[in-house]
C-alpha cells in the first residue's frame, strides 16, 4: 500500500492514525461498514496540500475492495 502521508512530522501521523482508528471504530460499531481511506497529495513542490477521503464500505463486501482497487490501476 502506498502511502502519501509520509511527508507529515511524526505528532501528525499520530494524530492521524488515532483518528482514523477512531473512525474505523465508529463504522464497524454503528454502522457495520468499515472505511476506506484515500490519501492525495497535490502540488508538492509549489504548494503540499493533502486530502483525506473516507469511503465508507459495507462490512460483507469490504473483502473485495482489494480486486475493485487492483483491476482499476491496471486498465
Amino acid at each position: 500500500v502506498f502511502n502519501l502521508s509520509f511527508s507529515l512530522d511524526d505528532d501528525h501521523l499520530v494524530e492521524l492514525d488515532r483518528l482514523k482508528e477512531h473512525l474505523t471504530d465508529l463504522f464497524r460499531q454503528h454502522h457495520n461498514q468499515l472505511p476506506i481511506f484515500i490519501e492525495t497529495f497535490k502540488n508538492p513542490r509549489i504548494l503540499p496540500h493533502m486530502y483525506i477521503e473516507c469511503i465508507p464500505v459495507p462490512l460483507h463486501q469490504a473483502n473485495l475492495v482489494p480486486m475493485y482497487f487492483r483491476k482499476a490501476l491496471l486498465e
